[in-house]
Formats: C-alpha cells, sequence, structure tokens
C-alpha cells in the first residue's frame, strides 16, 4: 500500500507530495482550468506536482484489486495549461511510475471512457494496453 510519507524525486526542478488541506484551492481552480466532465474523487490519494516551485498538476489515484493483486489505479492526471502537451508534463508522468515501482508495483489501470478519444490516443501513446471493454469505456494496464 502507498505510504504517506513524502515520496523522493528524482528529476530535477520536480517534486510531488500528498495534497494538504492547503492544496484544496490550487485542486479546486485545476478541477475548473480543464473543465473536468466527470465528479473529482476526493477520497483519492491525490499527490500535487511542482515543477521549479510552482504548482503544475496532480494525479489521483486508488487501489484496485485484480487477479494479480492489489493495483495503483489512475482516478486523475489534471496539469495546467501551462504544462500541458510539454517534456514537463511527461516528466511528472515519469516521476509516477518511478513511485509506484519504488512501492513494489509493477503494474498500473486506467480507465478511459468511450467518449474520451484523446485519453484513448494517449493510453496507447503511453504504452497502455486495453484489456477489458464496457458499455461506458476501456480498462487499460501498464507494466512498469
Amino acid at each position: 500500500m502507498i505510504n504517506t510519507v513524502e515520496p523522493e524525486v528524482k528529476y530535477k526542478d520536480a517534486r510531488y507530495y500528498f495534497a494538504e488541506d492547503k492544496d484544496n484551492t490550487f485542486i479546486n481552480n485545476l478541477i475548473d482550468e480543464v473543465k473536468l466532465d466527470e465528479p473529482f474523487d476526493w477520497k483519492a490519494k491525490i499527490l500535487i506536482f511542482e515543477y521549479k516551485g510552482e504548482k503544475v498538476g496532480l494525479a489521483g489515484f486508488n487501489f484496485q484489486e485484480t487477479d494479480k493483486g492489489l493495483m495503483p489505479r489512475f482516478e486523475h492526471i489534471l496539469l495546467t495549461k501551462k504544462v500541458r502537451g510539454t517534456k514537463v508534463a511527461v516528466k511528472l508522468l515519469l516521476i509516477m511510475e518511478d513511485y509506484f515501482k519504488s512501492e513494489g508495483y509493477k503494474q498500473y489501470l486506467v480507465y478511459v471512457r468511450k467518449d474520451n478519444e484523446r485519453m484513448k490516443k494517449y493510453a496507447s501513446h503511453w504504452g497502455m494496453v486495453s484489456y477489458l471493454d464496457d458499455d461506458n469505456g476501456t480498462w487499460y494496464f501498464k507494466n512498469i
């Protein structure tokens, strides 16, 4: 299980930490900025990304029991307009994968709704493999 100690980051100028109450304004502003079209899961573990001292995004994840054991499952990956589609965004996702690996996980899961073409392309580009479709979308996993 993911611990609540601040994770160590291996990338220059970037860090992330578990969200605290003081981050709620940033989270709400980011939800508005990206025009999130689904409910935000406030029960998820939420990591805030900083780059060069500025908050630039977040990742929210839960855990799902699978036939291969417990796996992290992304609920949200939200980035500010400033870093969306940049090398910084890629670094932040690599940091997340490194963190999951450091916690002993070999895979993670993502669910993409049918109507979210952008995320389907991202999942394929990022090396995720689809393994289950339902009426509303597709489950993907990635080996890390």
